[in-house]
């Protein structure tokens, strides 16, 4: 569907993002997940290119249904970005559970298996093109920035046996704190905790728990270590 900007009042930009909205699908989705009440308050924008893999899931809204809640697909102002070819690919078996104004990015892929939960704070943005796969839990903080190129994964996705024939590699929580900065290209993996204030440096590799906050973490595996403390970063 096509939108038209009448008026002087109206930015380019605004009319910019609201000829991105693919309406049909913001109806249908909205309907699918909240009814009636979906339909009036629109809680879901759904923009072009985004696809939707499995929706058997359900998305839980923790400040009620209101109007733009979650975006799928948002634009954000990154040069680099190919609009035309770029989607959001979003499967959700499992649990969305959402607070408020949360962007998620053209080429973001999203997968929330089956008895999995995903959980993301207020104002939540990410760049682009980062990939979320939650096979257990995965928290995300308020005010949390995830430049392009990022991926999360709470599990191995193939399981590991020792002698005994025991699976010795579970899925494991990953934890991410408010305010915190991830930088691209970066790889969070299960069992990972970000405290709150902190920058994960770019091409970094996370698979430990930190505990302090405020600070820049950086390295990849086991080397990856706190690089220095008491900072902080402005969105």
């Amino acid at each position: 569907m096509k939108m038209v900007c009448y008026g002087f009042n109206i930015s380019n930009r605004l009319c910019d993002k609201m000829k991105n909205i693919n309406y049909w699908k913001t109806l249908f989705y909205n309907y699918h997940f909240w009814g009636l009440k979906g339909l009036l308050k629109l809680p879901l924008i759904v923009h072009s290119g985004v696809v939707f893999k499995d929706i058997s899931g359900k998305i839980i809204l923790t400040e009620g249904i209101k109007k733009g809640t979650l975006r799928l697909g948002s634009a954000q102002p990154l040069a680099t970005r190919d609009m035309q070819y770029d989607r959001a690919i979003i499967d959700i078996s499992g649990v969305l559970i959402v607070c408020d104004n949360v962007h998620i990015a053209p080429g973001c892929r999203i997968s929330v298996n089956t008895g999995a939960t995903l959980e993301i704070g207020k104002n939540f943005n990410s760049t682009g093109n980062c990939t979320i796969i939650c096979d257990k839990r995965i928290s995300i903080g308020n005010s949390c920035l995830f430049s392009w190129d990022i991926q999360l994964m709470d599990s191995d996705f193939h399981k590991i046996f020792n002698s005994e024939n025991k699976c010795i590699n579970m899925p494991e929580r990953i934890e991410i704190g408010d305010d915190v900065w991830i930088g691209c290209r970066s790889t969070i993996l299960k069992g990972s905790r970000i405290p709150k204030g902190c920058i994960v440096g770019a091409r970094s590799v996370v698979a430990g728990k930190f505990v302090e906050e405020n600070s820049i973490i950086g390295g990849v595996g086991k080397g990856c270590q706190v690089l220095k403390s008491n900072i902080h970063w402005e969105p």
